[in-house]
């Protein structure tokens, strides 16, 4: 009897050699080869070491005639593998992440249903021309278009039905209150549209500055009533806080007049010269030094101030828009950008007003140049609402007023 502490045998399933201690004969094991549970025979003789080889020449594995077993010759081990060359090595093992402090690659976030429809940034657009010629295309879209073509040609339409309506009014008195009940809805009609074209200058003002170049189209976000009287309300209290304390004092002269009421009043009507002209004539001929250098200080305030504190109420959409503190801030952090854009809009201002008195001296065809004037002169407002977006567009990062 083999006495060895040991026992060699091979598996019967792929014939691996397996030796063991003696203690484990007899008990169940897995074949370290094919992970196969076999039994550790009792001995390791001849007899239990060649069972892996009988099995693996069973002439019915290999369809072999049972005569012609004998004359075959046992198959030879599996080689074993020569152990790895140098440049065999994994590379994985090389560029072990750990070793050189490689931060694991982090995986992607899981999209969400609402990152499948959300429109990818687009970049900003670029002008197609120079910067001078671009900005005074800003309205030549189809939206810039459209609203010149509502804001002019609605009052247009209402003055050719009011002709036949005077012409009844004069072979028929009565017809006469049809002709009043009309031209009342023409004035109100006109004011909304004046109050809509300031609604639309402030939606121009944020489009440009979020980066846009030609006039914004505000046809899917019609406001109502309610949000034209707010805006028109807000600007007018911007204008007021700019601009009161220079008109308030260029009206000083008259305060004690009864006839004050009636001018302002045929003013507002659409006949400015009442009122400005004599003024006018008055402080260029009567005030003294001291109270021209206050009214020219009063303007000189109002022309620095305006443009930085309209941009604010607009862009916060609310009146905390005309804090001091912010807007000389903000004129501070962009002091030399800003004179350029004063001058911009005194050079606008200039035109507008040269526009309006060269109408006075225009005798043939009167109301056809005067609705010319009122196209270029909105243009110019729309021009102007342009470049003071595009301002806010430049030096948000100076004006940090999304902090």
């Amino acid at each position: 009897m083999d006495e060895s502490p040991l026992i060699k045998f091979r598996c019967e399933i792929c014939g691996r050699k397996i030796t063991v201690p003696r203690i484990y004969a007899g008990k169940q094991s897995k074949c370290p080869a094919c992970k196969k549970m076999l039994t550790v025979p009792l001995t390791g003789d001849s007899n239990h070491s060649d069972t892996g080889l009988k099995s693996l020449l069973n002439p019915a594995m290999f369809d072999i005639p049972p005569g012609r077993a004998k004359d075959q010759n046992p198959p030879s081990p599996p080689a074993e593998q020569p152990p790895l060359h140098k440049t065999d090595v994994a590379i994985g093992s090389i560029l072990d992440e750990a070793k050189f402090d490689i931060p694991p690659k982090q995986p992607e976030p899981e999209k969400t249903a609402v990152d499948y429809f959300k429109k990818p940034e687009e970049p900003p657009p670029k002008r197609k021309f120079p910067f001078l010629m671009d900005i005074f295309l800003y309205p030549a879209n189809v939206a810039g278009l459209t609203v010149l073509g509502i804001i002019i040609g609605i009052p247009i339409i209402i003055r050719i039905l009011l002709v036949p309506m005077r012409w009844l009014w004069s072979v028929s008195p009565p017809a006469g209150i049809c002709y009043i009940v009309f031209g009342h809805i023409g004035i109100v009609v006109y004011v909304i549209l004046i109050i809509y074209l300031y609604w639309y200058l402030a939606e121009c003002i944020r489009d440009s500055a979020n980066g846009g170049l030609r006039a914004v189209d505000t046809i899917g976000k019609t406001p109502s009533l309610g949000e034209l009287l707010l805006q028109i309300l807000k600007i007018v209290l911007c204008f007021i806080a700019c601009w009161g304390p220079a008109i308030f004092y260029f009206l000083y002269p008259l305060i004690d007049r009864q006839t004050l009421p009636f001018l302002i009043l045929y003013s507002c009507l659409g006949c400015p010269s009442l009122l400005f002209k004599p003024l006018l004539h008055w402080w260029l001929t009567q005030a003294n030094n001291t109270e021209m250098m206050t009214l020219y200080s009063l303007v000189v305030y109002a022309v620095c101030f305006s443009p930085m504190a309209l941009l604010a109420v607009i862009m916060f959409d609310a009146i905390s828009g005309l804090n001091p503190v912010l807007i000389i801030g903000s004129i501070y952090s962009t002091f030399l950008s800003y004179c350029g854009l004063i001058l911009s809009f005194c050079a606008f201002g200039y035109i507008i007003v040269k526009i309006t008195q060269l109408l006075e001296y225009v005798t043939f065809m009167p109301e056809v140049w005067s609705y010319v004037s009122q196209v270029i002169i909105y243009c110019l407002l729309m021009v102007m609402a342009h470049i003071l977006g595009r301002f806010y567009w430049r030096y948000k990062d100076k004006l940090r007023w999304d902090v």
